[in-house]
C-alpha cells in the first residue's frame, strides 16, 4: 500500500502488505474466537455476568489511560534511529520506555485496587455480593497491570514494521487461552477461573515477545540507568499525546459505563453484543492502521517529499472507503439475522439504535486515515484541542440524552462526536499539513458517502426478494449480496481514479515479485 504512488512496491510496501494480510487474518480469527467465547459464556455463566464483564473491560480501558498514550510517543521516537540503525539511540529509547512502563504497570495495579472500593457506584443493581464483584475486578486488573512490564518490546517490533510477527505471537497465545477458558467454563462454570485464564493471556503474549526480542536484537539493550534524557523527551510529548489517549477512551469505553449506571447491566449486555461485532471489525482497521503508521513514519523520517506522502494518504483513504463501505452494508444487512442465529432474538436492540450504530461505524471508520497520519507525522500538539473537545462533547451529549431517550441518546453522543472529529482532523491534515485543496477532498468524501448509501439501499432492496426456508441459507445469500453489490458499485464508479490504478499496479508488482522468488 505504501509505495502505491511511485516506484512500485519497495521494502516498506512489501512489509506493509504482508503485515496487513496477517493482521486481517489475525483479527478475523480473534473475532470468531470472541463470538464463540461469548456464546459459551452466555450459556454457562449468564447474561448478568456478561454485562459485568463488559463493564470491567471499559473500566480497564479507563485504567489504561495511565499510560497516557506514551506508546504513540515511543513509536514516533523510534522511527529515525531505526532508519539510521543507531543502536545506541535505540537502546536509550527502549530503556526509557521500560522504565516508564514499569512505573505505569505498578500505578495501574494501585489504581485498580482503589477503584475496586468504589465499583458498586457504577452498577445500578446486581444479584452478586459486593466481595464477588470486587475480587473479579481485581483479577482483571492484575492481568492488565503485569502486561505492561514487557510492552516496550512489543512497541519496538511494531515500529520496525514487524506487526505481522506480533500478531502471530498474539494469536498463538490467544488460541491457547481461549481453549483453556472454554473448557474451564463448560466444566466448572466458574467466572473466577475464566478471568484468571484471560488475565494470563496478556502476560503470556508479552513474555513470548520478550524472548523473541532478546534473540533477534541482542545489540539493543534496555538499561534503565542511562536513559534520563530519553525519559524526559518521551514525557515531554505527554501534554500533547494525553488528549489523544483520552479521546480513544471516550469513544470506546464510556458508553457502557453510562448505560450501566442509568439503564443497568442487562442493557449493557444487549448493547455490548453489537459492539463486539463492530469493535471486531474496527480492530482490523486499527491493526492495519498500526502497520501504515510505522511504514509512513519511516518514510517521513527519510525526508520523503510531502506530495508523495499525500498521495499515499489519498490511496489509503480510498482503501479505507472500500473496506468501510463493504462493512457498513454487511453490518446493516447481516447483524440482526446473525445475532438471532448466534445468541437469540431476545438479544436484538431496537431499530433506531441499530441504525445509529451503523451510521456511526461508517463515520468513525472513514476518519481512521487522518488519525493514522497524526501518529505517523508526530502532530500530537495539533490533535490536543480536538480530542479534549470531543471527550467533553461525547460525555455531555450522552449523559444529557440517556435519561430522556435511553440507549439512542448514548449512541447519538458518540455519533455527533465522530462527525466533529472527522471534519476537524481532515481539515488539519489536508489543509493544515499538506496545504491541498480542501474542496476537492470534501467532494471525494461526499462521493464515497453517496456510493456507500447507494450500495446499502440497493443491497437492502435486493435482500427483500430473498425467500428461502433455511434461515442459515438466507444469511449466506445476503452475505453474497453484501460482497457483490457495494463492491461492484464502488469499483465501477471509481474505475478511472488514480487511487485504484495505484492499487492495481502495486498488487500486480507484489504478485509478480512473489512469483519471481519462487
Amino acid at each position: 500500500m505504501i509505495k502505491m504512488v511511485s516506484n512500485g512496491v519497495n521494502m516498506h510496501g512489501k512489509k506493509l502488505i504482508n503485515n496487513s494480510i496477517i493482521s486481517v487474518g489475525y483479527k478475523i480469527t480473534i473475532l470468531l474466537l470472541g463470538l464463540i467465547t461469548r456464546k459459551i459464556f452466555l450459556i454457562y455463566i449468564g447474561e448478568e455476568l456478561l454485562g459485568l464483564n463488559s463493564l470491567y473491560a471499559n473500566l480497564l480501558d479507563l485504567l489504561n489511560l495511565a499510560d497516557l498514550g506514551i506508546g504513540v510517543a515511543v513509536q514516533f521516537q523510534l522511527y529515525e534511529p531505526l532508519v539510521k540503525q543507531d543502536y545506541t539511540k535505540l537502546s536509550k529509547i527502549m530503556g526509557a520506555a521500560k522504565k516508564i512502563y514499569n512505573t505505569i504497570g505498578t500505578l495501574i495495579l494501585i489504581l485498580g485496587i482503589v477503584l475496586a472500593f468504589f465499583i458498586q457506584h457504577l452498577i445500578r443493581s446486581t444479584t452478586y455480593p459486593l466481595w464477588y464483584v470486587r475480587v473479579s475486578f481485581l483479577i482483571s486488573v492484575s492481568g492488565v497491570a503485569f502486561g505492561y512490564f514487557f510492552v516496550h518490546k512489543r512497541l519496538f517490533l511494531q515500529a520496525n514494521e514487524e506487526l505481522g510477527l506480533v500478531n502471530i505471537l498474539d494469536l498463538l497465545a490467544k488460541i491457547i487461552t481461549v481453549i483453556l477458558s472454554l473448557i474451564s467454563t463448560v466444566l466448572f462454570r466458574n467466572y473466577f477461573i475464566y478471568l484468571l485464564l484471560n488475565a494470563a493471556y496478556g502476560g503470556l503474549s508479552n513474555l513470548i515477545i520478550h524472548f523473541i526480542f532478546k534473540k533477534r536484537y541482542p545489540l539493543i539493550l534496555t538499561d534503565t540507568q542511562q536513559c534520563s534524557n530519553e525519559v524526559g523527551r518521551l514525557l515531554g510529548n505527554l501534554k500533547n499525546v494525553v488528549p489523544m489517549k483520552l479521546s480513544n477512551y471516550v469513544y470506546n469505553s464510556t458508553d457502557n459505563v453510562v448505560v450501566s449506571k442509568v439503564l443497568g447491566l442487562t442493557t449493557v449486555a444487549l448493547y455490548s453484543n453489537y459492539m463486539t461485532i463492530i469493535n471486531g471489525i474496527m480492530g482490523i482497521e486499527y491493526l492495519i492502521g498500526n502497520a501504515v503508521t510505522s511504514s509512513i513514519g519511516k518514510i517521513i523520517a527519510k525526508r520523503q517529499n510531502t506530495d508523495t506522502v499525500y498521495q499515499i494518504y489519498l490511496t489509503f483513504q480510498y482503501i479505507q472507503f472500500l473496506f468501510t463501505s463493504f462493512c457498513t452494508v454487511s453490518l446493516a444487512m447481516l447483524s440482526k439475522p446473525f445475532i438471532s442465529l448466534w445468541i437469540g432474538e431476545q438479544f436484538l436492540i431496537e431499530d433506531v439504535c441499530f441504525a445509529l450504530l451503523v451510521v456511526d461505524f461508517f463515520i468513525h471508520s472513514m476518519y481512521q486515515p487522518a488519525y493514522v497520519m497524526y501518529g505517523a507525522t508526530g502532530k500530537f500538539q495539533d490533535d490536543k484541542y480536538i480530542t479534549i473537545a470531543s471527550a467533553v462533547m461525547n460525555i455531555a451529549v450522552s449523559v444529557a440524552l440517556v435519561g430522556a431517550i435511553g440507549l439512542p441518546g448514548v449512541i447519538l453522543g458518540t455519533l455527533i462526536t465522530d462527525i466533529y472529529i472527522w471534519a476537524v482532523r481532515s481539515y488539519q491534515m489536508v489543509k493544515g499539513y499538506w496545504n491541498e485543496n480542501l474542496c476537492v477532498y470534501v467532494i471525494k468524501m461526499i462521493l464515497y458517502s453517496a456510493l456507500t448509501a447507494a450500495g446499502l439501499i440497493i443491497s437492502l432492496k435486493i435482500g427483500t426478494f430473498v425467500f428461502v426456508d433455511s434461515f442459515f441459507l438466507e444469511l449466506i445469500i445476503k452475505a453474497a449480496i453484501c460482497c457483490i453489490v457495494p463492491n461492484l458499485i464502488n469499483i465501477l464508479a471509481t474505475f478511472k481514479s488514480r487511487e485504484l490504478k495505484s492499487i492495481i499496479k502495486s498488487a500486480s508488482n507484489y504478485i509478480h515479485r512473489g512469483k519471481t522468488r519462487k
